[in-house]
């Protein structure tokens, strides 16, 4: 499968996936319970706490970072930061 046709074809899955409300709420259940982790680590890293403000935006920031990432799929393979 050449890559113009690889990238089509993800895009209709994309868009599939996207409108659907039954994956767009779980993709939702699943991000908050990655943030609360990432929250989590990063305070027992630094040790403060999980509320503690610092934690709070370097989660935000990192949790904005993926969700970018997650609903870019329009990139090529070639294209994708490793």
């Amino acid at each position: 499968m050449d890559e113009a046709l690889q990238l089509h074809l993800s895009r209709l899955f994309f868009d599939v996936a996207a409108g659907s409300p039954t994956l767009a709420a779980a993709r939702l259940a699943n991000f908050a319970r990655f943030t609360d982790e990432v929250s989590v680590a990063l305070a027992q890293r630094i040790g403060a706490d999980q509320i503690d403000p610092e934690v709070q935006i370097a989660t935000q920031v990192i949790a904005g970072l993926v969700r970018v990432r997650l609903q870019s799929p329009f990139t090529t393979s070639s294209k994708r930061l490793h």
